[in-house]
């Protein structure tokens, strides 16, 4: 490695790296996010990017609140369904990954989006997780009671997350590769062979824009 070529340990990404210093400034993803809401507007092609705000500072302890159990119950807990050894311990990991998704639910019944009707980092933070959910979580990792299509508030906020630019980050087929087709997850694929579906429709109408975002 190019800061310390003696480094034994274990590589981790995201990493924040200064080129012009030649170190690693930071490899924690919630830093990094951060960080990239304000250190960095001087940088941007426009002033509407540097005026671009996902954690106002009246927001800061409702977003904080809000990364905590997301990071928790959604961000981390899928791989608990994945790291299971047993029956009983992958069913109680199923079941209360979908009791998170039941929650948020409810909350995107009373509000545009997780913690406000502003789009905030907590948003970017569940929308880079659950992605991922109908593609590859719900098939290769079994946590299959339902899709995010068969909730109606989640399916129209992913919708709407995508179509305002997140989409413009995603690649389905290179996300599915990863899962199916590496050396972390050939015990529980050994031929890797990538699923060809299912077919996920981020581009159709969604309803966030209306007051009554669906139903209860």
């Amino acid at each position: 490695m190019e800061v310390d070529p003696d480094y034994k340990g274990r590589i981790t990404v995201p990493v924040l790296f200064d080129k012009v210093k030649h170190t690693i400034v930071n490899n924690e993803s919630a830093d990094i996010l951060r960080m990239f809401n304000n250190e960095f507007n001087a940088y941007c092609k426009t002033p509407e990017q540097a005026k671009l705000d996902l954690c106002p500072v009246e927001l800061r302890g409702e977003i904080d609140k809000a990364n905590g159990w997301t990071q928790r119950d959604i961000n981390e807990a899928i791989y608990k369904v994945v790291l299971a050894q047993n029956q009983n311990d992958y069913d109680k990991a199923v079941i209360s990954y979908f009791e998170t998704l039941d929650r948020l639910e409810r909350l995107l019944t009373r509000q545009r989006y997780v913690v406000s009707e502003c789009i905030t980092e907590t948003d970017v933070r569940v929308f880079t997780t659950l992605v991922r959910f109908d593609p590859v979580y719900n098939p290769f990792f079994k946590c299959n009671l339902r899709r995010l299509c068969d909730y109606p508030n989640i399916w129209n906020y992913m919708k709407e997350l995508y179509q305002s630019g997140f989409g413009s980050n995603i690649n389905f087929d290179h996300m599915k590769q990863t899962y199916y087709a590496s050396h972390v997850t050939k015990s529980m694929n050994p031929h890797q062979i990538v699923a060809i579906g299912p077919t996920v429709d981020y581009l159709s109408p969604h309803n966030r824009a209306t007051a009554l975002y669906g139903a209860p």
